[in-house]
């Protein structure tokens, strides 16, 4: 059953982080698009307001033209967002993979060390207590034998309960993967409409103008 576990262990190709960042560099590159995503979101609604007020005024040919203009910039900041909000969705992807990485690392270490704990174990099944006993010097390194291997089986059950914490947490780090890399590609979906959307604004624009 103990092996079983040991093998059962979610499939992960381990592949090379997208940006070369160390872990807190990732973090801090995540925090400035944030920010820069806020600032585009401010202005965005600056243009917003803009075009509210000029189309309660009076409908005449230069308002139209600066409505359509407003509108142009307020879309082209749109797609400004998405691209820095498709840069901080890389970037928590690459992260997401360095933490998988680590969480493999830790899983083989403790694989390696309960596979030791486990031959260990092993071996003394084979043994009666007469041989063991025979094997030793005296009482004392009798004894003391089997405290190591009944401190051997506690640490081996230590073990298995942090493999499965691990495992666990590397479950859910997948699915987290997963999740970013379908965000990723609904927000180039998105921007490429919204780059239509400003040709088609762009071109209702010069027909006003003919």
């Amino acid at each position: 059953l103990i092996f079983a576990f040991l093998f059962f262990m979610p499939n992960w190709t381990p592949r090379r982080a997208i940006f070369n960042f160390a872990l807190a560099d990732v973090q801090q590159e995540i925090s400035d698009r944030e920010r820069q995503i806020q600032e585009l979101e401010k202005q965005k609604a600056e243009y917003e307001k803009e075009i509210l007020e000029k189309q309660g005024a009076a409908k005449t040919l230069q308002n139209e033209i600066f409505i359509f203009d407003t509108q142009i910039k307020q879309l082209q900041l749109e797609i400004r967002t998405l691209d820095l909000a498709i840069q901080k969705t890389g970037l928590e992807i690459d992260e997401t993979i360095k933490s998988i990485d680590e969480a493999l690392s830790k899983i083989e270490k403790i694989k390696r060390s309960l596979i030791q704990f486990i031959r260990l174990v092993h071996q003394s099944d084979q043994e009666n207590l007469l041989e063991i006993l025979l094997k030793n010097r005296g009482l004392s390194d009798f004894f003391g034998n089997l405290e190591s291997i009944k401190d051997s089986q506690e640490k081996a059950q230590v073990t298995i309960k942090d493999l499965k914490q691990l495992k666990t947490e590397l479950e859910q780090k997948q699915e987290d993967l997963e999740e970013r890399q379908s965000e990723q590609v609904d927000l180039k979906n998105i921007q490429e409409i919204q780059k239509r959307e400003v040709d088609s604004r762009k071109k209702e624009k010069d027909d006003i103008l003919k």
